[in-house]
């Protein structure tokens, strides 16, 4: 499925497909797929996805082992357990996993990686 264009809703989603377009959801987000645009929600969980967007998400991110974010994250909590290429700033904790990669700057209250996981970048706690 490919949808052209912008997407809102109130409520949750699950985006199986390409978008290209902004994706806003005031609820969780569950992203399988592609995006290119900016992406804002509750919470999201990036799936099987390469996401070509800004990320802002008021409470946790997950990016699964095998996804691809290229963009800047903002958000409460993140656990990478595949890759970013993009700055983050979370308000609390960045996990990154023992598959994980961060390509990018990160700025976080609390910050853990696991045997394995990788950061390319600076980290600064505040």
């Amino acid at each position: 499925t490919k949808i052209e264009g912008n997407i809102r809703t109130d409520g949750h989603l699950i985006v199986n497909g390409d978008v290209q377009g902004n994706v806003s959801a005031r609820g969780n987000l569950i992203l399988s797929g592609s995006t290119s645009g900016e992406v804002y929600c509750e919470s999201l969980l990036v799936e099987t996805a390469e996401s070509n967007s800004d990320i802002i998400a008021e409470q946790n991110i997950v990016v699964k082992e095998g996804t691809t974010v290229n963009g800047n994250i903002h958000c409460k909590n993140i656990t990478v357990f595949g890759s970013v290429f993009g700055d983050i700033t979370a308000t609390g904790t960045v996990i990154i996993k023992a598959s994980g990669v961060i390509h990018g700057n990160v700025i976080a209250k609390r910050f853990g990686v696991e045997v394995g996981g990788r950061l390319n970048g600076t980290m600064e706690m505040k």
